[in-house]
Formats: C-alpha cells, sequence, structure tokens
C-alpha cells in the first residue's frame, strides 16, 4: 500500500487511525497521478489540493496551483471507490482560472482560515464522503479531513474547488 503523502501523526492521534488515513488517503492521490505536498519546499508556490472519497463513487482530486498572477487547476477522476481501491485516472480537467473564480477563491479561502483549521475532528462514520484539503507554499503545510461536510466554510471552500474541476458529484 501506498503512504507517505502526509507528516507522520497529523491525520489523528490514534497510531492504527494515523496508519489507515495515510495508507488510504496517499493510495489514493497516487493512483490520481498526484505527487505528495508535503514536505513543501520554500520555494513551493502556493498549492490547495482538493480529494473527495465517495465510499460507493469515484474519487476525485482537484489541484489549484498560484503561478504568478494566475491559478492553474488540474482535476482527476479515477475508477475506484473512495472507500476502498483506487483505479486508474478516466476523467481530467486542466486550464487557467478566470479572474472572477480567482476572486471567488480568495474570499472562500479567507472566509476558511485553512492554516488555523484542526487537521480532524471527530465526525467520522461508515459511509459517506471523506474531504480532504491539503495547502502548501513557502514551506508551510497543512492538511484538514472531514466526513460529509454539508456547511461552513470548509463545506463551501472544498465543494467550489470541485465544481472547478467539473467533480462535483458528492
Amino acid at each position: 500500500m501506498v503512504s507517505g503523502y502526509f507528516p507522520a501523526g497529523v491525520l489523528d492521534p490514534s497510531p492504527n487511525s494515523e496508519e489507515l488515513f495515510d495508507g488510504w488517503f496517499s493510495q489514493h492521490l497516487h493512483s490520481a497521478g498526484e505527487q505528495p505536498l508535503f514536505p513543501a519546499p520554500d520555494n513551493q508556490p502556493l498549492t490547495f489540493r482538493f480529494l473527495a472519497l465517495p465510499t460507493w463513487g469515484k474519487p476525485s482530486t482537484v489541484r489549484v496551483e498560484q503561478r504568478g498572477e494566475r491559478w492553474w487547476l488540474v482535476g482527476r477522476m479515477t475508477d475506484g471507490d473512495g472507500g476502498y481501491d483506487p483505479g486508474p485516472v478516466i476523467r481530467t480537467a486542466e486550464g487557467w482560472l478566470s479572474a472572477t473564480e480567482v476572486q471567488r477563491l480568495d474570499r472562500l479561502f479567507r472566509a476558511l482560515s485553512f492554516w488555523e483549521l484542526p487537521t480532524a475532528i471527530n465526525d467520522t462514520g461508515c459511509d459517506g464522503t471523506t474531504w480532504v484539503l491539503e495547502g502548501a507554499g513557502t514551506g508551510r503545510y497543512h492538511v484538514a479531513h472531514r466526513w460529509c461536510p454539508d456547511k461552513g466554510p470548509f463545506a463551501a471552500f472544498c465543494s467550489f474547488l470541485g465544481q472547478l474541476g467539473g467533480f462535483c458529484a458528492w
């Protein structure tokens, strides 16, 4: 199983759960062709990556990366089940964000207070969709994951990233 996309000990305080989350999230990112964002080098451009893992649906990842004054988007959907095994990439979206999209991204990001978010909260369940949001840039890295978020700044920011990538089936 692929692992190591995340810093040790941040996904869950329990070693067993930490190993489970790291392996689960990492294998889906790997199958989507994504590279680890951690550790973030000092010259890493500001990057956000959203991973959606629906138990019975197709996993997807949307990454936006700041390049000067513009933002580049890469989205991928795989042919796996988010709650189980990963699969190969079946859909890809790439392109520059419009000025309007960048303004909305910035507004939602400011409302999120991402760098201060707790990595995990006690919100697990059996079925549903797990959302993982990572941020990296200029030597800084943070990750937060939630189960079935339906409201609030975290849900709004991640949903917008999903819409930008064309993957909003969760």
